[in-house]
C-alpha cells in the first residue's frame, strides 16, 4: 500500500509523461490505445477503496448455496416434484447488513493530471496523427478514457 505522499508525487509525474507521449509522433495507433488503456486503468484503481477486493470475495463466499439432497423417495409424484422445486429454489439469507464505511477517493487529488493534458491537443492536426480525420478510432477511445477519468473522480472533494 503506497502512502499518500508517494502516490501524490508519482501519479502526476507518470500521468504527465504518458499524456505527453500520447501526442508524440513516434508511436503507432496501437501504442496510443495502450497508453489510454493504462491511464484509464490507473484512474479506476486509484478511485477504488483500499479493501474493496477483500470485501467482494467475502460477499461471494457468503452467498454460496448449500448442497442439495439428490436422492429421490418413492412417496409419489408430489414428493418428487417438491424435491425438484426445492433443489432449484435459491434462498438468500437475510443476515445482518454491513455498515458502509465512507472512504476518501484517492484519485480526486490527481485527477487533473490525467484529464487536462489529454484534452490539451486533441484537435491538433499532425502529419502522422489526425484524430479529427482518419484516426477517429483514437478520438473515440480518448473520449471513452476521459469519461472513465471523470467517473473515477466521482464524489471527490476537490475540483480538478
Amino acid at each position: 500500500m503506497a502512502s499518500r505522499a508517494t502516490y501524490q508525487n508519482i501519479c502526476p509525474e507518470v500521468s504527465r509523461y504518458l499524456t505527453s507521449q500520447f501526442y508524440e509522433r513516434n508511436y503507432n495507433l496501437s501504442q496510443r490505445l495502450d497508453i489510454l488503456e493504462v491511464l484509464g486503468a490507473a484512474a479506476q484503481e486509484l478511485s477504488q477503496p483500499v479493501d474493496s477486493k477483500q470485501s467482494m470475495e467475502q460477499e461471494r463466499l457468503s452467498y454460496k448455496l448449500a448442497p442439495t439432497d439428490s436422492g429421490h423417495s418413492s412417496d409419489g409424484w408430489r414428493e418428487i416434484v417438491k424435491q425438484r422445486v426445492e433443489s432449484k429454489t435459491r434462498r438468500f439469507p437475510k443476515g445482518a447488513t454491513k455498515e458502509v464505511v465512507a472512504t476518501k477517493n484517492r484519485f480526486g487529488l490527481v485527477a487533473g493530471c490525467f484529464f487536462y493534458p489529454l484534452m490539451a491537443n486533441f484537435d491538433r492536426k499532425e502529419n502522422t496523427f489526425d484524430m479529427m480525420g482518419e484516426d477517429s478510432l483514437i478520438l473515440a477511445r480518448l473520449v471513452y478514457t476521459l469519461g472513465v477519468i471523470i467517473y473515477a473522480a466521482i464524489n471527490t472533494q476537490q475540483l480538478f
